[in-house]
C-alpha cells in the first residue's frame, strides 16, 4: 500500500501547466468578464428610466431623484466628486451592484449638459467633433 495519497507527481506537473493555463483563461473570458458592448449614442429617455429604477434599488432617500442627480453634475468639476457623493447614499452589498452602479452614473454624466459646454452634454460634444467636416 502506497502511504502517499494519489495526486500528481511532481514530474507530471509540468505536462498539466498548458491545460491549467488555458482553461483559466477561458473561464476568465466566459465567466469573469466585466467589459461589455455599449453603443456609441446612449438613448437619454431610456437611461433616464434606468437610473430612476436604479434609485430604487439602491434604496436611496425619494428626496434624491433625477433632478437631483443632474443638479449634483452641474455642480460638480470631475465625475469623481459626483459619484463619490452618490455612492456615499446607495446601499450596495456586491462589487457587482456597484460596478453596475458606476456604469450607470458614469453615462447620466455623458448625457447631461454642462454649462461648460455651453449646454451641450459631453456626448453631444463628442457626436459634434466625431461628424464635423474636415478641413483640409
Amino acid at each position: 500500500m502506497n502511504p502517499r495519497p494519489r495526486g500528481y507527481e511532481p514530474r507530471e506537473l509540468p505536462l498539466l501547466y498548458p491545460a491549467v493555463v488555458v482553461l483559466s483563461s477561458l473561464l476568465h473570458n466566459i465567466f469573469m468578464s466585466v467589459k461589455q458592448y455599449n453603443s456609441f449614442y446612449e438613448d437619454p429617455e431610456l437611461l433616464k428610466k434606468k437610473i430612476t429604477e436604479a434609485l430604487k434599488y439602491y434604496e436611496f432617500p425619494e428626496e434624491i431623484n433625477l433632478d437631483v442627480l443632474q443638479k449634483w453634475i452641474s455642480g460638480s468639476a470631475s465625475p469623481l466628486y459626483f459619484i463619490t457623493r452618490v455612492f456615499q447614499g446607495a446601499c450596495i452589498e456586491t462589487d457587482a451592484e456597484a460596478e453596475k452602479l458606476l456604469d450607470l452614473l458614469s453615462r447620466l454624466w455623458n448625457i447631461t449638459p454642462r454649462n461648460e459646454l455651453g449646454g451641450a452634454s459631453p456626448q453631444q460634444e463628442m457626436i459634434t467633433a466625431l461628424f464635423k467636416p474636415q478641413n483640409d
